[in-house]
């Protein structure tokens, strides 16, 4: 199954609101972040944008508030650069033994109720 079968069939099962996506400048986006976001991933949120999933699984939107800038005036607390920097200082301290992915190549798309990040490692 492609990306591009997988996101038909949560479309299928999970339609996404009138008006729900985003339209980012996603240029500027990867950019400010040092790192191209996936394809699906910018799809995801051009259909749903920032979105909770069943009150389970939230994906987070990018925006140009980085973990190095969300301490800036004008920057969305909790935003996906502020849970990005939590996730980093976290991993920072309690990184799995034999994996081999520093905490600056780790980016924060999404969380869940029971765990609070899933994190990607730069894409």
């Amino acid at each position: 199954m492609t990306a591009n079968d997988s996101l038909r069939t949560l479309e299928g099962l999970l339609p996404p609101r009138p008006g729900a996506g985003l339209d980012l400048d996603w240029p500027t986006i990867e950019e400010a972040w040092g790192t191209e976001f996936p394809h699906d991933y910018k799809e995801i949120i051009a259909r749903y944008g920032d979105v909770l999933l069943g009150e389970y699984l939230e994906v987070l939107a990018p925006g140009v508030f980085t973990p190095d800038t969300c301490d800036e005036p004008g920057a969305p607390l909790g935003g996906m650069g502020f849970i990005t920097a939590d996730a980093r200082d976290i991993w920072v301290d309690t990184a799995p033994v034999g994996v081999d992915v520093k905490s600056e190549e780790l980016v924060t798309w999404g969380g869940k109720q029971c765990r609070p990040f899933l994190l990607a490692r730069s894409w």
